[in-house]
């Protein structure tokens, strides 16, 4: 599957909305207080092997900080490798 263009369909946005309203305004790694404001608010895949079928365990809803702290790690890890 196509992570762009699946990132921008119905399905992504239903997930996501339905992945933030369970953290219930919790980021789910540091477990600090969420930002009101939904556009630094992320749905960051823990894995992409379900990348369209994805269940909750697939993802975890983060801040924007978290976020691009988990994708430094990712690159991180990669590099080592």
């Amino acid at each position: 599957m196509d992570y762009e263009k699946y990132i921008k369909s119905e399905d992504w946005r239903r997930h996501r909305e339905s992945a933030i309203e369970i953290a219930d305004g919790i980021d789910d790694i540091n477990k600090r207080v969420l930002p009101k404001n939904q556009s630094k608010v992320n749905v960051h895949h823990t894995s992409y092997a379900n990348l369209g079928h994805e269940s909750f365990g697939d993802t975890k809803v983060v801040s924007d900080k978290t976020h691009k702290i988990e994708h430094h790690k990712f690159k991180k890890n990669i590099s080592m490798k």
